[in-house]
């Protein structure tokens, strides 16, 4: 049910975000007419309102297009994502449990990126496999599991990588990532 809420919200601000760009694209129309009258534009742009509706419609088609790519989804509903490069994302569902999948599912407390590589903490229960500090190398894929702050600092230290310090939650990462411009300017 929330993904269907979310779904019909994003349809709303996609309907938003076609509107402002066929405006914006019907502005530029009218200032290279009149830069330029003779251009073909100062033909086409007679038509206003044919121009903003034919433009509005692929804007909307782009941007629908967009949400379910890699770089612009997401999330619907209580599942949310942020890519991280390489084809790879960090996940989360119910706004609780965050995770990345190298192999097997991994849950996750806290982590960073930088360049191709997400270090981080787990989430780590008495019974769980994964030791509580973890460094992934996106680019082949292989993670790297450390006992303890002590290991995984070192390990930091010698590759210029974050400390655990540096560590941010799944909803600081999020919004860091999706705030902003994407927030406002794509769906």
């Amino acid at each position: 049910m929330e993904a269907i809420i979310h779904f019909i919200f994003e349809v709303f601000k996609i309907a938003i975000l076609s509107c402002f760009y066929a405006t914006l694209i019907l502005f530029i129309f009218l200032f290279i007419e009149k830069t330029f009258p003779k251009s073909i534009f100062s033909e086409s742009s007679k038509n206003k309102l044919k121009i903003w509706i034919v433009s509005g419609f692929f804007v909307s088609i782009f941007l629908f297009a967009f949400m379910f790519t890699y770089w612009g989804n997401h999330g619907l509903g209580d599942f949310a994502r942020i890519p991280i490069g390489y084809g790879k994302e960090v996940g989360e569902i119910d706004g609780v449990v965050a995770y990345i999948e190298p192999n097997d599912q991994v849950n996750v407390k806290s982590f960073t990126k930088q360049n191709e590589y997400l270090v981080g903490e787990t989430n780590v229960n008495p019974v769980d496999k994964p030791k509580p500090y973890f460094c992934w190398n996106l680019k082949n894929n292989k993670i790297q599991f450390f006992e303890n702050e002590m290991e995984y600092d070192a390990f930091a230290h010698q590759n210029n990588l974050p400390k655990n310090s540096n560590f941010k939650s799944f909803r600081e990462n999020y919004n860091h990532y999706w705030n902003g411009w994407r927030l406002w300017l794509l769906p």
